[in-house]
Formats: structure tokens, C-alpha cells, sequence
């Protein structure tokens, strides 16, 4: 990417900001490390705790956890259009960090310039706007992303009522006990965490997927022919 920033066309460098270049190469490569390193890792050993607990729950009563995973992909119907809201959001506010970026270190190099021209208000009132737009498209990230979690455990417990009511149906009918019941429960609450950290990664996922477009956006840059 260096190297392609490097032999860039000069046409890239005069329609481009250096200060929203080097907030686009730092902020987008932490966004995606903190995925690599964080949250890709936590929802591999979310998964393999998922797929082992499926396994003692079926062996427990195949009809509930039948339910229970009929009832868990309709989930990810509302999680996957807020994920993809997310996304778009996300991308703005890393484009607007950048621009905020390279209009902070513009106006920074160019002081005496601004000073001479007792243009102290206009840069002021430039910075203002870039810093709301920047405020405006974090909170409208944020409130999407606050949201996401919190709806998923929601519609967990909500989940779990309905097992309690069908496990209850079926202790009163003699099909399975209520240690069968009490196990199940168990088993089915040790799974908060971990389908909490695969919403989670949905959200995560998307941010991370808004910063690669912008990287990828870079190293296509055309570079520079020298005959």
C-alpha cells in the first residue's frame, strides 16, 4: 500500500488530502487488526462452544432443541439489515475522521498564512462543521450498534420463555423429566455469551468490511508510468 501511495499519479495526490491519506491508512488498519486479533478469534471459540452445546442438547431432547434452532436463525433476519446499516455508517465516519484529519493538519501548516490573513474565524468555522458531520455520523453508528446487542439477548430470553413453556408441556405429558428440563436450561443459558459474541461479530464485521473497501480503494491507485 506504501509503495503504491508512493508512485501514485501526482493527480491523486492534488485531489487528496495527505492528512485524510494518513487517517485513512492509521484508523482503517486498526479497525481491521482489532478484527483480526480480537474478534475473529472470540467467535471461532464462540462457534466450537455453540456446536458442542448443540450436540449435549440434542442428546437431551431432540424436539427442544429442534425449537430452539428454528427459533435462533429468525435473529439474524433483523441483525443482518442492522449490520449492513452499520456498515454504511461506519464508512462515513471513517471518511469524515479523515477529512477531519487532513483539513486539522492543513489549517496546522498553514497558521502563518492564516494568521496573516486574520482568517482565524473562517478556519474556525470550517472545523466546526467537520467535527459536527464527524459527531452527527458517530451517533447515528453508535445508536445502530447499541442496539444490536441488547435486541439479541432480548430475543434470547425471550426464547428461553418459550422453552420453559414447551419443556413444561412436555415434563406434564411424561415425554422428558424435569432434570431433563433443568439440564437443558443449563446448557441453553451457558449459550448467552456465545451467540452474544456472534451478534457482535456481525457488527464488528461490517465496520471492519467499511475500512478494507477504503484500503482497497488505495492500493488500486493508479500508479504513476515512467518510459
Amino acid at each position: 500500500m506504501i509503495e503504491g501511495l508512493i508512485y501514485a499519479e501526482k493527480s491523486f495526490f492534488d485531489k487528496n488530502q495527505s492528512g485524510e491519506l494518513t487517517s485513512a491508512i492509521v484508523n482503517d488498519t486498526s479497525v481491521i487488526r482489532e478484527f483480526l486479533i480480537t474478534t475473529f478469534p472470540n467467535i471461532i471459540l464462540s462457534l466450537v462452544m455453540v456446536l458442542g452445546s448443540i450436540v449435549v442438547l440434542f442428546s437431551l431432547d431432540w424436539n427442544l432443541s429442534l425449537l430452539l434452532f428454528i427459533t435462533l436463525p429468525c435473529m439474524m433476519f433483523i441483525i443482518l439489515p442492522l449490520s449492513n446499516i452499520s456498515e454504511k455508517y461506519s464508512r462515513r465516519l471513517q471518511e469524515e475522521i479523515g477529512f477531519l484529519t487532513g483539513q486539522l493538519t492543513e489549517k496546522i501548516q498553514e497558521h502563518e498564512l492564516i494568521k496573516t490573513n486574520q482568517a482565524e474565524k473562517s478556519v474556525q468555522d470550517v472545523l466546526d462543521n467537520c467535527i459536527e458531520r464527524v459527531q452527527n455520523n458517530s451517533l447515528k453508528s453508535d445508536r445502530v450498534t447499541s442496539f444490536e446487542t441488547p435486541f439479541a439477548l432480548l430475543f434470547i430470553f425471550a426464547t428461553i420463555a418459550v422453552m420453559l413453556t414447551y419443556g413444561g408441556y412436555r415434563i406434564s405429558a411424561g415425554y422428558i423429566s424435569v432434570g431433563t428440563l433443568v439440564s437443558f436450561l443449563i446448557y441453553l443459558f451457558q449459550l448467552l455469551n456465545p451467540i452474544s459474541n456472534i451478534a457482535n461479530f456481525v457488527t464488528v464485521y461490517s465496520r471492519s468490511k467499511g475500512s478494507s473497501v477504503a484500503l482497497e480503494n488505495l492500493l488500486a491507485v493508479p500508479k504513476e508510468k515512467f518510459e
